[in-house]
């Protein structure tokens, strides 16, 4: 059986935005009346790193610290959650949202707890693990080793390969590692033990 860990992977990155984001979404309720009156007058927000972001009351809620596939990650000083440009009403003082830091930062645990208690229910032997955009099937989990493995019996039937625990996530479409296919593919041929010359 081969082993691909988080180097091998080339996880670093992936998993620092892709389950992070995963993780760490938080939908937040639907803007306050207010908000909605003032993006309707003031237009579209202009989300920019960098930029702070206010609840309705005017208190500082974070700063954008980046933009990820057109959402933005509000750092809280507690917690980075990635929220869609729907959330947001530009204000003149700036962006608004409709929670408060605190409510925000509570949304986000939540939110983790809840995808991590869902991943400990999913991680069970048959269950079918899907690319991170859950249009293609990876494989099926063969067995959970421990607090940091899982066997998967790769879809092609080409073999089992271990892989970190923290590679997989909870997507809409299931269970999930965090790769497209194209990237799952690449590190599964890179795994191959290469001849010897």
């Amino acid at each position: 059986m081969r082993t691909l860990s988080a180097l091998t992977l080339g996880l670093t990155a992936i998993i620092a935005t892709s389950a992070q984001a995963q993780s760490q979404t938080a939908q937040p309720a639907t803007p306050a009346p207010a908000a909605a009156a003032a993006a309707a007058t003031q237009g579209a927000p202009s989300l920019t790193v960098g930029a702070k972001v206010y609840d309705a009351k005017e208190g500082e809620v974070g700063t954008i610290e980046s933009i990820v596939g057109g959402n933005a990650v509000v750092a809280t000083g507690t917690e980075k959650v990635t929220l869609p440009p729907s959330a947001f009403a530009q204000w003149p003082k700036g962006l608004v949202i409709a929670l408060t830091r605190d409510e925000l930062n509570a949304a986000a645990a939540k939110a983790r707890a809840d995808n991590a208690a869902a991943l400990v229910a999913a991680l069970k032997p048959g269950a079918e693990v899907r690319s991170v955009r859950g249009t293609a099937l990876l494989g099926t989990v063969k067995s959970v080793v421990g607090e940091e493995w899982v066997v998967l019996t790769l879809a092609d039937k080409s073999g089992d390969l271990q892989l970190p625990r923290k590679a997989f996530i909870m997507t809409p479409a299931g269970l999930a590692l965090t790769f497209t296919a194209d990237e799952f593919d690449a590190a599964v041929k890179a795994s191959k033990p290469q001849p010897t010359q």
